[in-house]
């Protein structure tokens, strides 16, 4: 079973969450080359309604007690993608009806991003007399933080999938048929779970436990050798010169040794003991290692010049800026190693890549960074001297 080729993990995208959203919004898409037209957006917005009817009547959100949405068509509609952070946004100018779809995977809300995203819909003068319909969409149906939402699991997705593949009026082509299968197979082993794999995986761990808690103990530790080997990389930097922070097996913390000068880089609070309010972070998880750079907690007027004076001059660079709960701006992300780097049998060949791609960042973005920060002069200066608005 797990021998199976899918497509969907052949192009490592199983707990990509920017993955997923590309796929359910082109399934969204009427006009899209699928032959679904708008029958999956119909039966994303039926399961809304099924599910508004169990809500509380004095609780319910005025634009789920529409009577008639079993009549709605929407092969005029589109969808966008990030627009206002927004992962995607069903929009129908027919029906005015406005679908919110926020994706977590791996992740979870934060920021109070969810009521921001309400309001911005609800306060656009083209959207406020809409009806809108926001859905928080999780592995296994989550409740969201704003009741407004409603919840929906990544296996109900399936099942809505598989009774499109049994339509005989859709006459799904051969490629799209499989495309579907080959989806809801991946979502149900890796991201709600297949009974059936689990049953099976009980079953021989009871039958030859003695044995496999052998090889489990006996593993490569992969997070132990990419720790070891990023750690190494980063002491022997010479240029820029690297001082690492506070670090544990999953967070590898860093900085540039000539930004302890500046006083305003030294503000930080309830983050690392060395109190800097600028950090790499090197995230070391199971099968990925990603490369980041964070405004931590602090004086609030040096993250906001930061942020305004540094990060927003320079795009190109800086092309993450995002606020992470509870209280960080990221500035910068850069994947050095991804699930595919894993799936080898040879450790000295996952140190070697990372290797050379610490040696691309170091030579290029690591390198701009620091130039970027030592060249602006406002962080070295006596900070009563300093409005961070001028």
């Amino acid at each position: 079973m797990l021998d199976q080729f899918n497509i969907f993990e052949a192009l490592g995208v199983v707990r990509h969450e920017l993955r997923h959203s590309e796929f359910l919004a082109f399934l969204l898409r009427p006009q899209a080359s699928h032959g679904l037209g708008d029958a999956f957006a119909k039966s994303l917005v039926r399961l809304c309604f099924t599910k508004a009817q169990r809500l509380d009547p004095a609780s319910k959100p005025k634009y789920l007690h529409m009577k008639d949405y079993e009549q709605l068509e929407f092969s005029q509609a589109s969808v966008l993608r990030e627009w206002a952070n927004i992962d995607i946004l069903f929009l129908d100018k027919q029906n005015k009806l406005v679908m919110i779809i926020e994706n977590k995977i791996d992740t979870i809300e934060h920021s109070d991003q969810l009521r921001e995203y309400l309001q911005i819909i609800e306060s656009h003068p083209t959207y406020k007399s809409w009806i809108v319909i926001p859905l928080y969409l999780t592995p296994h149906g989550a409740l969201p933080t704003d009741a407004r939402y409603l919840a929906v699991g990544y296996a109900e997705i399936c099942d809505i999938l598989d009774g499109l593949l049994r339509e005989p009026s859709l006459a799904l082509s051969t490629e799209v048929q499989l495309t579907l299968q080959a989806y809801t197979r991946m979502v149900r082993r890796y991201i709600v779970g297949n009974s059936e794999i689990e049953r099976l995986a009980r079953e021989i761990y009871i039958r030859h436990k003695r044995a496999l808690d052998l090889l489990y103990r006996d593993r490569p530790d992969y997070r132990q050798i990419v720790n070891e080997r990023l750690t190494k990389c980063i002491t022997a930097q010479k240029d820029p010169g690297l001082v690492l922070d506070d670090l544990d097996q999953t967070y590898i913390r860093f900085a540039v040794k000539n930004w302890d000068d500046a006083p305003r880089l030294k503000t930080g609070t309830n983050w690392t003991t060395s109190h800097r309010v600028l950090l790499f972070v090197a995230t070391n998880s199971i099968e990925s290692l990603t490369m980041e750079l964070f405004i931590g907690s602090g004086d609030e007027s040096v993250r906001q010049h930061l942020k305004e004076d540094v990060a927003r001059k320079h795009p190109h660079l800086f092309n993450a800026p995002r606020i992470v709960p509870p209280a960080w701006i990221r500035l910068y992300s850069k994947p050095l190693l991804t699930a595919d780097d894993y799936a080898t049998d040879d450790v000295g060949d996952l140190g070697t890549k990372l290797e050379g791609r610490w040696a691309d960042f170091a030579g290029g973005d690591l390198q701009q960074i620091a130039h970027i920060i030592e060249t602006a002069s406002w962080l070295w200066e006596p900070m009563a001297e300093v409005d961070p608005h001028t």
